[in-house]
């Protein structure tokens, strides 16, 4: 059993088993689908003030004839894309990104 907050011999060895092992997670996401609720929420909690993410009529005119889910949004649809992987225990994570390559927008209706 880990010592709450002791990164023990015993959990290093646990956490280096784990090398070369697939990683999942079996959590449900904090988000599924796209809403005008979650991308207005999203957005404003980052600071994003792009209008294709927070004005309606604005985004309904632009090219995209739709809201727009600001890109980063897309870490709420899986843990495992922010870096989640367990740890060790009173070890805080470290996450220092990822790439991502957008081939379309993630507009609001769409389910992820």
């Amino acid at each position: 059993m880990a010592a709450h907050g002791k990164a023990t011999d015993e959990e290093l060895a646990r956490i280096r088993a784990r090398i070369g092992q697939k990683v999942t997670i079996n959590e449900p996401p904090y988000l599924t689908e796209v809403t005008r609720d979650s991308v207005r929420q999203w957005a404003q909690a980052t600071g994003d003030r792009n209008r294709l993410f927070t004005d309606e009529a604005y985004a309904r005119a632009s090219r995209h004839q739709s809201l727009l889910a600001p890109p980063c949004q897309l870490y709420a649809y899986s843990r495992i894309s922010i870096g989640y992987r367990g740890g060790l225990p009173g070890v805080h994570s470290f996450f220092a990104g990822s790439h991502w390559r957008w081939h379309e927008p993630i507009k609001v209706g769409e389910r992820i």
